[in-house]
């Protein structure tokens, strides 16, 4: 080995340090200048956030809170509302929301889709009841995400998870698994040559799972809808003008939709409750009372076990559910497992619900 091998070595070291030195520094420089744009840029998201809830105030949401803590660094920007509340004015009077949790959320790389968490416990109370909750929301996740354009909200997707709703008097709880909702405006066709009222403006998508209403209500068909799901579109124009009134304005807006002939076309109804299972398709629209009317095809499954059990909960009488079971066995078909199933027209006029041509019951009253 001769004396300049040490010297080389040396060099080669002196070499790599400084290479690293370098790397490290300017990796220093980058992450300190994205400190910087991410402190500037979550700045600029808060900002968004409180021009978002001074703009519910024209629609007569009035939203306090504390103050807005920023988080989520790195990859997130987090907007926590600190002591948020809610002030809604609705034609029942005017209620008070207030939630444990209200976190707006985005990824610095995807400003365009902005979710509001809101998981935890709600009290909701009229606004004269001294601060006492009149109903307690709880989930273990809910959290709504929107699609932002230039022209405003572009889609709305809703997921929650193990909700259960209290209300201060006895049996009124009400639990749910799952819901999941989805909205967005209809895309315009150029090629589209229909009136208004049979274009769609809105399509729509949601679904509840374990389904469990008020204890007291006693349903005919067990304590749980296992599931609810329905898919289509709103067809006519049918939205509300800003405005502080805006809520009080409903029956409105959807007296001028049902008027100009606006109906809501379902492509997928699915439900499975005890025995009963169904699935089809149809339309829906309002009738001069303010009534939803409709027209279906559906595939039935466990009619029979369905109306007996109507006939026992006293939701049909004896004669009517005879009547119905001899008919619609009559028309009834069977599976390759030679299960029994329907394929029947479902109707839906003046609160009164038919299957086939038999009328099975009454429909409560839609209260606006």
């Amino acid at each position: 080995m001769t004396s300049s091998e040490p010297a080389g070595d040396a060099r080669a070291a002196d070499s790599r340090a400084h290479r690293i030195a370098i790397v490290l520094g300017l990796a220093a420089a980058l992450a300190a200048l994205y400190g910087a744009g991410w402190v500037y840029a979550a700045g600029r998201f808060a900002d968004g956030v409180r021009a978002f809830i001074a703009a519910r105030q024209v629609q007569g949401i009035a939203v306090a809170y504390a103050d807005i803590a920023l988080g989520g660094f790195p990859f997130r920007f987090d907007a926590r509302l600190l002591a948020p509340s809610a002030t809604v004015a609705l034609p029942s009077g005017t209620w008070i929301w207030r939630p444990d949790r209200a976190v707006f959320s985005a990824r610095p790389w995807s400003l365009d889709r902005v979710t509001l968490d809101l998981s935890g416990t709600h009290a909701i109370a009229p606004a004269d009841a001294s601060g006492l909750a009149r109903w307690t929301v709880s989930s273990r996740a809910f959290a709504l995400e929107a699609g932002i354009s230039g022209a405003g909200i572009s889609a709305l997707a809703l997921r929650a998870d193990g909700i259960r709703v209290h209300g201060r008097v006895a049996e009124k709880d009400i639990t749910v698994g799952r819901l999941r909702a989805d909205w967005r405006p209809a895309a315009a066709a150029l090629a589209d040559s229909r009136p208004e009222h049979a274009r769609p403006s809105q399509t729509f998508a949601w679904s509840v799972e374990a389904f469990r209403p008020p204890h007291a209500m006693r349903l005919p068909l067990g304590d749980e809808i296992a599931r609810i799901a329905v898919a289509g579109e709103v067809r006519g124009r049918l939205a509300v003008e800003e405005g502080r009134d805006a809520f009080a304005r409903w029956r409105d807006v959807f007296g001028r939709w049902r008027d100009d002939g606006g109906t809501i076309e379902l492509s997928r109804v699915e439900g499975r409750w005890g025995a009963l299972a169904l699935a089809g398709e149809g339309t829906l629209a309002l009738d001069g009372a303010f009534q939803p009317v409709g027209a279906f095809t559906a595939r039935i499954e466990g009619y029979s076990e369905t109306i007996d059990a109507l006939r026992d909960a006293g939701a049909v009488s004896g004669t009517n559910a005879f009547a119905a079971k001899v008919a619609l066995t009559a028309l009834a078909r069977r599976d390759e497992g030679g299960r029994p199933y329907l394929t029947l027209p479902i109707s839906l006029q003046e609160r009164r619900l038919y299957v086939g041509p038999v009328a099975l019951l009454t429909v409560p009253a839609l209260a606006w």
